[in-house]
């Protein structure tokens, strides 16, 4: 590591509120930080090209002096050297390699080139040197050469030695001098608006160093401490923070800190303090070049203070908040949330403020207390029956109650045996209240309303059914909110409304018993007869037949069905029976007269009545079958008498096969000599046509009686061997009427 950065190149953070005493670092192209604040800006290798620039600008309307120390390497005979460059570009620019130092190539820029190789078609001297450049240009013919070249070290001398060299820049913003020095001597000055000249009139410029190797490299470095830039003489701190001053000095030099009030040491290049009232101290220092001087600093304390009150206290279920007098930059956090005023207030519990203003904060603990307020089990309503008394209850430990229209008093309770609504209102020492609402009602008793007497038919039924009332309880045990009764008997009820209130009816029930009616079955007639029945003859009881009062003996002859009713006048009860009387009529037997049947198959015949028909002696048979032709005689009878019918079946032919063979040889031996078709039915019309292979019709026979024997046309030759093709159209007589056939085929003729 460097001597000198051994010194003062720690790293320290420091609580600054200007970004010119505050700087992080952004090494960029083959630049690389080292730590301690020392960034190797070139490796000892051809064409490198690096920088470090600081990420928070300096602003040019400030005065500051930056001091540091700079490494070229101990190669004599490398390249190329340093800027020292201030410009708006970014953090992340770089320039040209070689000769270019890193430096050319930046527009608007400020550059204290610091070159170690001479460059002669440029302007450079013999001996490393230094000069003021503009915009990036290196070429010291050029208009923006501002000042130099001249020897870096005063006496001419090597900075390629492998030492450690001081460099400081001293900017005056109100003079508008800026002074440049190497190892404590003043190399160059100038006076010049920086701020117009080099940048527009934009004040704030980033700062940093570049470097470049070409052909020939050496190992380039520069180290920086937290105190480069000077000490800030102003700083602002919260109450109970600390911050760290400091300068940069010999490391043999002397240190004094004065006053010695709050400071962690009095006799180093960096102290802390940690001030609790706002206070000016001064440094008095030896420097990297043995001089003493003197700095100041202002420590400004900023104490917040706010009228937080230590508590609030409020009753349970009323609205309370924490209200504060702040200005509208003050923010606050309750319990680490980021909260707005007012803030409500719900239950009891200390809550932790933090009150933020400027960057500084000031901690408040608040209690929230939520007071006990009266919470009783209360009745909203009460029910109750006529008479009964309702007793509201409405204790609460040491408290104290206002009933409705009353005073306040200790009475916890009040009886009514009214209806309405009752309020109260209680109070607790610690002044919470509650107030509480009921509603009494009073109910009457139900009433049932059944009918005191109750008659009514055997057989029939009544309800009982209450008109008042939630629940019941019958005679019988039964809890139904009615009752069914079949049967006489005193019935009684007992009835319970939802308040609670009892009641009870009685109803007396009586069954008259139903008069006595003749059950006759149902009965059977042949036509031509009657039937006799007997109707009682009782003054008491009224009888009538299907509608029609009679008494006495009735004749029927007639089908139907029949209804016997008797009425008892005095207690309207009545009965009745049913009977059915039919007339039965000789059997009908609805058949045909003929049935054609196909020759070979079944024909069924289906039978109605069943049990009344007769089949070649067999009886209570559902169809007949028919085998063959003939005349049959079916025969059905009942009670009454017998029927016959005669039925004529006739064979048909239903449908015919045929044949005709695919081959034949009409050659006089008197074996298959010719072709013909063979049928087992009779046809109504026939025609038979054979045709040659060019379509000629060579035969054509008229029925099935006619063959062909291999005859030509005109029967004046005989026709050729080969394939022939044949046609058959006819018509079929059957049972069901005639039916139209075509078929087509193939015979083949050899001899």
């Amino acid at each position: 590591m460097l001597s000198y950065c051994k010194v003062f190149c720690a790293i320290v953070a420091i609580l600054v509120t200007s970004s010119l005493w505050s700087q992080s670092s952004n090494a960029v192209g083959d630049a690389f930080d080292m730590g301690n604040n020392c960034y190797t800006i070139t490796s000892a290798q051809n064409w490198q090209l690096g920088a470090v620039w600081f990420n928070d600008q300096i602003d040019l309307s400030e005065s500051f002096e930056i001091t540091l120390t700079m490494n070229f390497g101990n190669n004599d005979g490398g390249a190329d050297g340093m800027v020292f460059i201030m410009q708006q570009i970014g953090v992340n620019a770089i320039g040209d390699a070689g000769g270019g130092i890193g430096f050319e190539g930046f527009n608007a820029s400020f550059g204290v080139e610091m070159d170690t190789f001479k460059n002669a078609e440029i302007g450079d001297p013999f001996s490393d040197h230094m000069a003021i450049l503009a915009n990036g240009n290196v070429n010291h013919f050029d208009g923006l050469n501002i000042a130099g070249p001249i020897p870096a070290n005063q006496f001419g001398a090597n900075i390629e030695d492998g030492q450690d060299h001081v460099f400081t820049l001293d900017w005056n913003a109100d003079t508008q001098v800026v002074e440049v020095y190497f190892d404590c001597a003043l190399r160059l000055s100038l006076n010049i608006d920086l701020v117009d000249v080099f940048f527009g009139g934009d004040p704030m410029v980033w700062w940093g160093f570049s470097g470049a190797t070409g052909g020939l490299n050496n190992q380039q470095s520069v180290c920086i401490s937290d105190f480069a830039v000077g000490l800030d003489p102003y700083h602002e701190i919260c109450a109970g923070e600390s911050l760290e001053l400091g300068v940069v000095g010999a490391s043999d030099g002397t240190y004094e800190w004065s006053p010695i009030d709050y400071l962690s040491s009095t006799n180093t290049a960096s102290t802390i303090a940690t001030p609790e009232e706002s206070i000016i101290y001064e440094v008095t220092f030896t420097d990297v070049c043995g001089e003493t001087q003197t700095l100041g600093t202002e420590v400004v304390v900023a104490n917040l203070e706010f009228d937080v009150p230590e508590e609030i206290s409020f009753c349970e279920g009323d609205p309370a908040e924490l209200v504060l007098d702040l200005e509208e930059d003050v923010t606050v956090t309750a319990n680490g949330d980021a909260v707005t005023l007012p803030l409500p207030l719900s239950s009891t519990e200390t809550i932790d403020l933090v009150l933020t203003q400027n960057d500084c904060s000031a901690s408040y603990s608040f209690e929230s207390i939520q007071l006990e307020e009266p919470s009783i089990d209360w009745i909203e309503s009460y029910d109750a029956c006529d008479g009964e008394e309702v007793l509201i209850d409405a204790f609460f430990q040491d408290a104290s109650y206002s009933w409705t229209g009353g005073v306040i008093s200790d009475e916890s309770q009040i009886s009514t045996t009214e209806a309405g609504q009752f309020d109260v209102t209680l109070f607790l020492d610690n002044g919470c209240q509650k107030s509480y609402s009921t509603q009494v009602n009073i109910f009457s008793a139900p009433e049932a309303g059944l009918p005191e007497t109750v008659e009514f038919c055997e057989g029939q039924s009544f309800v009982l059914s209450p008109q008042q009332g939630d629940s019941f309880l019958w005679s019988d045990q039964s809890q139904g909110s009615t009752l069914e009764v079949t049967e006489s008997g005193i019935y009684v009820v007992e009835i319970t409304n939802n308040a609670g209130c009892n009641g009870a009816d009685t109803s007396t029930v009586t069954v008259n018993p139903l008069p006595q009616v003749p059950q006759l079955d149902d009965a059977q007639l042949c036509i031509g007869e009657s039937l006799e029945i007997e109707i009682p003859i009782n003054p008491d009881l009224q009888y009538s037949l299907n509608g029609q009062t009679t008494q006495g003996q009735e004749i029927l002859s007639i089908a139907g069905f029949y209804t016997i009713d008797v009425l008892n006048g005095e207690t309207q009860c009545g009965n009745s029976s049913f009977f059915e009387l039919t007339l039965l009529e000789l059997p009908f037997l609805d058949l045909p007269e003929e049935i054609a049947i196909c020759e070979g198959e079944v024909y069924e015949l289906a039978l109605t009545n069943t049990n009344q028909f007769h089949w070649f002696e067999e009886e209570l048979v559902t169809e007949v079958e028919f085998r063959q032709g003939g005349t049959y005689e079916i025969q059905a009878e009942n009670d009454c008498g017998q029927t016959s019918a005669m039925i004529e079946v006739f064979e048909e032919v239903c449908d015919c096969d045929w044949y005709v063979p695919n081959a034949f040889t009409p050659n006089l031996d008197d074996i298959n000599e010719g072709v013909g078709v063979t049928a087992e039915c009779d046809f109504s019309k026939f025609s038979w046509r054979v045709y040659n292979r060019w379509g000629e019709l060579v035969f054509e026979g008229a029925s099935p009686q006619e063959w062909w024997y291999g005859e030509g046309p005109g029967d004046t030759h005989y026709a050729p061997d080969g394939m022939y093709q044949w046609i058959l159209e006819v018509e079929l007589q059957f049972a069901d009427g005639v039916e139209a056939r075509t078929a087509t085929g193939t015979v083949v003729l050899l001899r």
